[in-house]
């Protein structure tokens, strides 16, 4: 079986387009101004290190390498270690499902909130529990189709892994058709 050990080997896999839907992220904001996001925008940081308590919402993007800098001084890790992701598209609002779901003894089960928040907070300030045929259902009702299948298709291909997702009410991300993002897939 292929696992996914590292946050790192997550987003390796990401970039070659075998994670499912994903948001844009960059390592630069020159990457991010070479794939027309406008110079105006904002941007998360965030960091390949599970855990690392520096990630910043809503940083200008040109403020963006400053703020890199000042948060590797502060909570430590490596600057090339943190990349961009917009706030233009998975920050703002419409989110209808914040979940970890994974394949458990009764069939698959989840951590999940209906809050319109980020994950952190959503999973934190009001966590529910599925498991089985109710968390199958929470799916089908949240996630459309295309979604679903790739839902499937990646428990599939990582067996034993837990997967973060967020479905919007909306189309998002770097697929056609998708409403939810797979911000992770983890067996660590």
């Amino acid at each position: 079986m292929e696992r996914i050990g590292t946050k790192r080997e997550f987003f390796r896999l990401q970039g070659l387009g075998l994670t499912g839907n994903a948001i844009p992220s960059w390592r630069t904001v020159g990457e991010a101004i070479a794939a027309g996001y406008p110079i105006d925008g904002r941007v998360m940081i965030r960091s390949l290190e599970p855990g690392w308590p520096g990630t910043r919402p809503d940083v200008p993007l040109v403020q963006a390498e400053a703020v890199v800098a000042w948060l590797v001084a502060v909570h430590g890790g490596r600057g090339d270690d943190l990349f961009l992701t917009p706030m233009s598209q998975a920050l703002t609002g419409g989110r209808c499902l914040n979940a970890e779901v994974w394949d458990g003894p009764c069939g698959w089960e989840m951590t999940y909130s209906t809050q319109d928040a980020i994950m952190r907070v959503a999973l934190r300030d009001s966590p529910r529990q599925a498991t089985g045929v109710a968390c199958r259902a929470i799916l089908r009702d949240r996630l459309n189709e295309n979604d679903w299948d790739d839902l499937e298709a990646l428990f599939a291909r990582w067996p034993g892994h837990v997967i973060e997702l967020t479905a919007y009410d909306r189309a998002i991300g770097t697929l056609p058709g998708r409403r939810t993002v797979i911000w992770e897939i983890r067996d660590y």
